[in-house]
């Protein structure tokens, strides 16, 4: 899975911790949360 163009911020403070923001999330067809996984179902392309 790919993204593009999206606005990001990098910050020591949360340390190791990754967040994914929802400008990513709401370029998906969906996600999720199964027990402690993330489903990410990825939009189709333009062409497909």
């Amino acid at each position: 899975m790919e993204a593009r163009n999206l606005k990001v911020i990098i910050s020591p403070a949360l340390g190791n911790v990754d967040i994914l923001g929802m400008n990513f999330l709401t370029q998906l067809a969906s996600w999720r949360v199964e027990g402690r996984e993330l489903i990410l179902v990825p939009a189709k392309d333009r062409d497909g």
